[in-house]
């Protein structure tokens, strides 16, 4: 067979996959609208687990590519349940395919028809860069989250620009969690203090730079990450809190007002 042939044979097998146990489960993936992050689930068994090699299934949906990765052997120390754009993928000589990106390069090669092993090499001039940031390389699992996003040298020079000194496992967070620079630079303006885990954790919470301004407008004075969380669980809103303020009840604390609503309901 040539290497046309080979080439050929491998797109073919990605477009023809059989589903795989993550749709079999049930659930589609989620794609992120600021980065190219788009999984169903990213399960660690072991903190420190290096995402170098180890075995997929893969299954077609629609223009999307959905694969479970997992380490070799019985005991798993992660589980990666995510989805590529098919164009994402290229041919190789030797009938395997690869998805090229700026941090890596990760590799498939079938045995089956719906599944193989896999290989995943960071891109050596990335990881200089991250050094020279001041970045350790210090966490596998949250480098590879900034492969499945894509992530670009640009995306950490401006959150440095902001003042941050980030992690490796904080730059993971904010790409998994679909925390664009704007976003993370809105929310730095409205609270300085806010760490980079902090704008991470509000931003999995899809809470909006907006909404935390209404508090502000309303007069609350005092706003931590764990009261605009429960205030966003409990359906508070800026019109809440101004109609217990018509009511008398007038507080600069954002949790005051959480605890008396939660007592009348």
């Amino acid at each position: 067979m040539n290497n046309k042939m080979l080439q050929q044979a491998s797109l073919l097998v990605l477009a023809l996959v059989l589903p795989c146990l993550m749709l079999a489960q049930g659930g589609s993936c989620t794609p992120n609208t600021t980065n190219k992050l788009n999984v169903k689930s990213f399960n660690k068994f072991l903190p420190n687990a290096s995402v170098d090699s180890g075995v997929y299934a893969m299954e077609k949906n629609g223009n999307d590519i959905c694969t479970e990765l997992s380490d070799k052997g019985n005991v798993k120390h992660y589980m990666i349940e995510t989805c590529f754009d098919l164009s994402d993928f290229t041919s190789r000589s030797d009938a395997s395919s690869a998805i090229n990106r700026n941090s890596g390069v990760l590799v498939f090669t079938s045995t089956t028809q719906n599944a193989g092993t896999f290989t995943f090499t960071k891109n050596p001039a990335f990881v200089s860069f991250l050094q020279k940031e001041g970045v350790a390389l210090d966490n596998d699992l949250y480098y590879f989250k900034l492969f499945l996003g894509d992530i670009e040298e640009a995306y950490v020079r401006d959150i440095k620009a902001l003042g941050f000194q980030p992690t490796i496992t904080e730059l993971g967070r904010l790409v998994w969690h679909d925390a664009s620079v704007s976003y993370i630079k809105e929310m730095h303006e409205l609270f300085p203090d806010f760490s980079l885990n902090d704008i991470s954790m509000l931003s999995a919470h899809e809470i909006s730079t907006d909404y935390v301004q209404s508090f502000l407008d309303a007069g609350i004075q005092e706003i931590d990450v764990h009261s605009i969380k429960k205030a966003k669980r409990m359906d508070i809103t800026a019109r809440t809190i101004k109609k217990q303020q018509r009511l008398g009840n007038n507080f600069s604390d954002l949790g005051a007002y959480i605890r008396l609503l939660k007592k009348k309901r």
